[in-house]
């Protein structure tokens, strides 16, 4: 019991958050199963219909608009978990 107490721990050290820092890994993570449900339910809507060349244009931009999205949103999440003022100046204060 102990050994699994032990392991549980390390390991959720490994994905929380430090200082009030914003954690990529799991941001990544739920992207991915973000990505992973978006495309599972749209093949499926796009099987259930007929037209479709116009299903696949419109898909590919909706597509697009999200990856321009995420990028935006991983682009001020590295931002934003950048250090404002790094430890020397600190100790200057």
């Amino acid at each position: 019991m102990t050994n699994y107490l032990k392991e549980e721990t390390t390991h959720n050290k490994n994905y929380t958050n430090t200082a009030g820092k914003i954690n990529l890994f799991t941001d990544y993570n739920l992207f991915l199963l973000q990505m992973c449900s978006f495309l599972f339910f749209e093949t499926h809507h796009i099987l259930k219909n007929f037209s479709m060349t116009n299903i696949l244009s419109f898909h590919y931009v909706k597509l697009q608009n999200y990856l321009y999205l995420y990028s935006t949103h991983h682009s001020l999440v590295s931002l934003l978990s950048r250090d404002i003022f790094p430890s020397k100046t600190l100790l200057r204060l």
